[in-house]
């Protein structure tokens, strides 16, 4: 496994780096829309294969590769839109027996079904170009193994972190709602906006190992 800082600072890496953030952020901010998302998953997929290469991040495509990427966007996400399906209804099945939460405890479960069950099966699909080879049994070995739950559990303890101490500061430091709620206004683009930084920085981390592991 690569060293943490070095995962850092890859979304930096090569001559536009920080033109690369911020048009990654912009798109990461915009993700409601469709065009964005798809451009997202496109480039999401580049930057696993760059990454398992051993290449600086790739820079996005043109408008004149908008029909290219488009494709690889939409199988990029069919793959984690399947991977997010079929951990998300048994997780959800078998947790509603112990707790009935509501729209928050849903998106959370979903999250962190996002988050441990996409990234390797979009590298895989990023690496292969291959639908197929996303869903085949190496994939879920490569879920399972020591190295990845690793990775993974070091990237759900930051993200947890981070939300439990903005939590923890809100309620007891900031009392009043209208202050809470704006301050909330403030940070939560912030935070959307980072999630292109955090894949990034996992497309280098799991890329680079996966490639020394998966059978290509």
């Amino acid at each position: 496994m690569k060293s943490v800082r070095q995962a850092l600072l890859y979304p930096l890496r090569g001559e536009n780096g920080k033109r690369r953030v911020i048009i990654g952020s912009i798109l990461s901010f915009t993700t409601g829309l469709l065009i964005p998302i798809i451009v997202l998953y496109a480039y999401y997929a580049d930057a696993f294969d760059a990454a398992a290469r051993g290449e600086d991040p790739p820079e996005f495509p043109s408008i004149f590769q908008l029909s290219h990427t488009v494709d690889r966007g939409l199988w990029a996400l069919s793959v984690v839109s399947m991977y997010v399906a079929i951990g998300f209804v048994p997780s959800y099945a078998v947790l509603s027996f112990f707790s009935t939460g509501g729209i928050l405890y849903v998106f959370t479960l979903a999250s962190v079904v996002y988050i441990i069950f996409t990234p390797v099966p979009l590298a895989v699909y990023g690496r292969t170009k291959s639908f197929r080879k996303a869903f085949q049994f190496p994939v879920l070995n490569l879920i399972t193994s020591k190295a990845y739950i690793t990775v993974i559990s070091k990237i759900l303890f930051i993200i947890f972190s981070t939300v439990l101490i903005l939590e923890l500061v809100l309620y007891f430091f900031i009392t009043d709602v209208y202050i809470q709620f704006t301050v909330m206004a403030v940070i939560a683009p912030t935070m959307f906006a980072s999630t292109f930084w955090l894949h990034m920085s996992a497309a280098y981390v799991i890329g680079t190992a996966i490639e020394d592991e998966y059978d290509w």
